[in-house]
């Protein structure tokens, strides 16, 4: 039976494409084909044109592509200039989209991968790039203190240090959830928030920054301390001191993304192997808010933040389950208001906005309770009155 992910994934472009021709050149409905043509059913056609409007928005949010274009057919030989353009990209008789499985052509023949991330058709590159700001999820490694009573420096000796006191253990980032207690610098100490897209897999682009102690992997627009000042790991060159290691070569990667929230706004990683560098949990968009005073008070003390030390694994699975989308993909639309909101205001938008997320979450967590609550009290009212 055809899941609707599957029928979209493949009914998105071919749709689009009709339009753009302004004529329909065959029933619409036999693209359920194009998926499993032994199972699906025929569809509506206003039904599936729906589907495909909120399908291309669904899949394409959050994503951009970048071409280059080759003097051969396979990609090869002398290339021309990088380009951005709109995702979907629209090519004659065919669409190039752009959508967390990764970057698929799209043509009146059904659907053709090109690769997962990059690939090369008729002698252009075609790279899939997710504009979220993460680590890499399969080769971050974080600090995460097993005792309460753990200080940093035994800390950092169990993870780092080669020391077994049995206080605190190296682990990818990806383990970590809300509540989790982890090395943010050598010498201190804070709380995971809630680990954000711990449950999804979405690739995209990776700086892979080799260092004279180790190395650490994370998006372009990804912000770190840089030379003595915050700065996004795509400025990052040969030379620049990290807090952690000189810098000794830079390579590009792609893998899936992780990032933890903390309540100190920075946290300690490292590659598989070799010592840790200091990062911060936020975008370059974002940094110059999030990670000023004003910023890192809200951060620690919002009603969020409260929440996660109390429930740490309903938070964690309340961001999983409801909020991991929304910001996901409307980080787009977050970007462009952050630009143009000034500092001040937008701190006190994103109070409110905490507000709010705080008042979801309590109904969501005690929503049943409240409702039973309001039940019994309701008959034992009526029963006073009878």
């Amino acid at each position: 039976m055809c899941t609707g992910m599957a029928v979209l994934r493949r009914l998105v472009a071919h749709a689009q494409l009709e339009w753009r021709r302004d004529t329909v050149a065959r029933p619409i409905h036999s693209l359920a084909d194009l998926c499993c043509p032994s199972h699906c059913s025929e569809l509506h056609m206003g039904m599936i044109k729906t589907a495909c409007v909120l399908a291309t928005f669904a899949l394409a949010t959050g994503y951009t592509i970048t071409t280059v274009a080759y003097s051969e057919q396979d990609c090869t030989g002398t290339s021309g200039n990088v380009l951005e353009v709109e995702n979907p990209y629209y090519l004659p008789g065919s669409i190039v989209v752009c959508q967390p499985t990764g970057i698929e052509l799209l043509d009146e023949a059904g659907v053709s991968r090109i690769a997962d991330w990059n690939g090369c058709s008729n002698g252009v590159q075609f790279t899939c790039v997710s504009s979220l700001p993460c680590f890499a999820r399969e080769s971050t490694h974080t600090c995460r203190l097993l005792s309460t009573d753990a200080t940093p420096s035994g800390a950092y000796g169990d993870c780092f240090g080669g020391r077994s006191e049995g206080v605190a253990e190296k682990v990818l980032m990806s383990a970590l959830r809300a509540g989790d207690r982890v090395l943010s610098t050598k010498d201190e100490i804070a709380s995971v928030i809630v680990n954000q897209h711990a449950q999804i897999s979405v690739y995209t682009r990776m700086v892979n920054i080799k260092h004279s102690a180790g190395s650490i992997e994370l998006t372009p627009d990804h912000v770190l301390p840089v030379d003595g000042k915050l700065s996004p790991a795509s400025n990052v060159a040969v030379g620049s001191h990290l807090e952690g290691g000189k810098v000794e070569s830079i390579s590009y990667t792609t893998d899936a993304i992780i990032n933890a929230l903390t309540t100190s706004g920075r946290i300690l990683v490292a590659g598989r192997e070799g010592l840790p560098v200091v990062a911060t949990h936020a975008p370059e968009w974002l940094a110059s808010v999030m990670l000023a005073p004003a910023g890192m008070f809200l951060t620690r003390y919002s009603l969020s933040t409260a929440l996660s030390r109390v429930f740490p694994q309903s938070v964690q699975a309340f961001y999983d389950e409801h909020l991991e989308a929304l910001f996901s993909q409307n980080h787009g639309s977050l970007d462009a208001i952050v630009q143009a909101v000034p500092p001040a205001v937008l701190v006190a938008v994103i109070a409110m906005l905490d507000a709010g997320i705080a008042a979801t979450f309590l109904a969501y967590k005690f929503g049943a309770a409240l409702l039973a609550v309001a039940v019994v009290a309701l008959v034992a009212s009526k029963a006073r009155k009878a």
